[in-house]
């Protein structure tokens, strides 16, 4: 080691000698030791750190306390940063939750085709008594075999829990040069419901769905599905509870 490595170190050297075990410290000693302008330098430089350590502990001495407030801090500091990571994350996680409700408020309105749209807009004047029935009858049979007979959209298979109400009347109207079939109900606890009904075959981008699909517009709540060739809308104004115990 040369002189001038060793002094560079060597000012890093704390003057009671509690370096001195250090392994590149302790080379630096030695070269000192070799070095009379070093070894000089040396002595000089710990007499002078010496002499105002003495006056620094004069004027300021070290709390008996001291560790054990450093101690302290020490835990403190790690609850400290504990406390601050569970804040962070509990911000983020509002963060993420403030965004995603955002997202649902931002969601576009799913939805409904067009022929069940229209279905929507006949049916209030069927309930209502403005609009006639094509067929009306409390028998559905009747009204299936009136449906087949003109050749409009007809259901095949019933939901058990619909085939159990009492059947009005059936309806139908032409949407995109098609006829859609609405089959009416009452005495359902949430009132009337509705059937719609209509050929797959002349829509094709009609949905296939081989259970309920549940949509809400409005004051209504439909659930679509497929079956074979055709596409039903059951249709009401009440909760899904009482549709979903028709299906």
């Amino acid at each position: 080691m040369r002189s001038d490595e060793a002094k560079f170190i060597l000012s890093a050297f704390r003057p009671r000698g509690e370096d001195a075990g250090d392994p590149q410290m302790n080379r630096a000693l030695v070269q000192a030791g070799r070095d009379p302008e070093l070894l000089r330098w040396l002595d000089e430089a710990r007499e002078f750190d010496l002499a105002v350590a003495s006056k620094l502990e004069e004027a300021m001495p070290v709390p008996a306390e001291l560790r054990t407030n450093i101690m302290i801090g020490a835990q403190v500091g790690a609850s400290a940063r504990r406390s601050l990571r569970l804040i962070l994350i509990g911000t983020a996680a509002a963060v993420v939750l403030l965004v995603g409700s955002f997202g649902l408020l931002l969601r576009p309105v799913e939805p409904l085709a067009g022929w069940q749209l229209a279905a929507l807009e006949v049916i209030p004047g069927l309930t209502s008594g403005q609009t006639s029935f094509d067929e009306q009858s409390n028998d559905l049979g009747e009204l299936q075999d009136w449906l087949k007979a003109i050749k409009a959209p007809n259901a095949t298979t019933l939901p058990l829990g619909l085939s159990r109400l009492g059947a009005l009347g059936c309806k139908t109207f032409s949407w995109d040069n098609q006829l859609v079939s609405i089959i009416c109900f009452g005495g359902g606890k949430g009132g009337f419901v509705h059937l719609v009904i209509i050929n797959r075959q002349g829509h094709p981008n009609a949905l296939r769905l081989s259970s309920p699909h549940w949509i809400e517009r409005g004051d209504w709540l439909t659930a679509t599905w497929s079956s074979g060739e055709r596409t039903y809308m059951l249709a009401m104004q009440s909760g899904r509870a009482a549709l979903k115990a028709l299906l």
